[in-house]
């Protein structure tokens, strides 16, 4: 096998430790120490390529690049306050993006995948104050992200329109931040906030769409929005005494349905749906007193 040539370069400051490993499509950096940098770039035209940096310190930098490839794997593990992750993956198909931000704060996970079929993202972060904003384009996209923790963020577009894309999106902590746009034929969601003043807003334009909703706790808000046919929207909320929660469902378009379940105290629940054979179910209940 001819070995493809690919562009590597560590960088790293203050009692840097790197080594790398780079064989015929694949390549392993690891780097312990403080602001450390590794840019990993992957020639066009490959196939099976593999690109995985392991960063232990703080605000250490990791770019990766794979462009009109293959089946690439890409894994991202870093460990420290103030860390910060790009994945590029621009046209191609069957790509696999991990991003581990377990033993993290501050840190910050972007993820761009171009037009292509069946790519996956996965992203895990535990701290406070991280980020993790995704966009995916093409064909039957899957995408699976969680966060623990308290203040971190989440900011989604998935664009699916010449097919389905799947998101499974968890947040566990307070005050979490969830902002969803799916524009595409089937999408589906699945989003779950436990803790205490969270917020989320989903927006799915295109046709087959369902977004399930759960939020535990205390002063959660949960914005959904559906324009398209035949689009269904499930929010189960389970509140605190003097906790209030709010829902707002706003659907346009046919044979869309609602259901929504609140518990607690002082709730709010808003439904508009304009269009044709539309049904909606509200369900809103106070919390027992002992």
């Amino acid at each position: 096998m001819v070995p493809i040539p690919k562009l590597l370069t560590c960088l790293g400051l203050l009692g840097l430790t790197s080594h790398a490993w780079a064989l015929d499509n694949q390549t392993l950096v690891e780097q312990r120490g403080e602001r450390l940098g590794a840019v990993l770039t992957q020639e066009a035209g490959t196939r099976q390529g593999t690109l995985e940096v392991v960063q232990s310190g703080r605000a250490s930098q990791a770019y990766l690049t794979q462009r009109e490839s293959q089946a690439d794997r890409t894994r991202v593990e870093q460990g420290g306050v103030g860390n910060f992750t790009n994945v590029t993956q621009a046209a191609g198909g069957a790509r696999e993006v991990a991003i581990d931000q377990r033993e993290a704060s501050q840190s910050h996970a972007y993820v761009y995948q171009g037009h292509g079929l069946h790519n996956g993202v996965e992203i895990v972060q535990n701290g406070l104050q991280n980020e993790a904003l995704v966009r995916q384009g093409g064909d039957d996209q899957r995408m699976a992200i969680e966060q623990y923790g308290a203040r971190n963020q989440l900011n989604l577009f998935q664009d699916g329109r010449d097919s389905g894309s799947r998101s499974r999106l968890g947040q566990v902590g307070d005050d979490h931040v969830q902002d969803v746009l799916s524009l595409g034929a089937r999408n589906e969601i699945d989003l779950l906030q436990g803790g205490g003043g969270n917020r989320a807003v989903v927006e799915q334009r295109g046709d087959d769409n369902y977004a399930g909703v759960r939020q535990g706790s205390r002063q959660q808000g949960v914005q959904l929005i559906q324009i398209g046919n035949r689009n269904s929207a499930t929010v189960q909320q389970n509140g605190l005494e003097e906790r209030p929660q709010s829902v707002s469902a706003r659907q346009l378009g046919d044979d869309n349905a609602v259901q929504a379940s609140v518990t607690g105290d002082g709730n709010r629940l808003e439904l508009q749906q304009q269009g044709n054979r539309n049904a909606a179910r509200g369900w809103s209940a106070a919390t027992t007193h002992a």
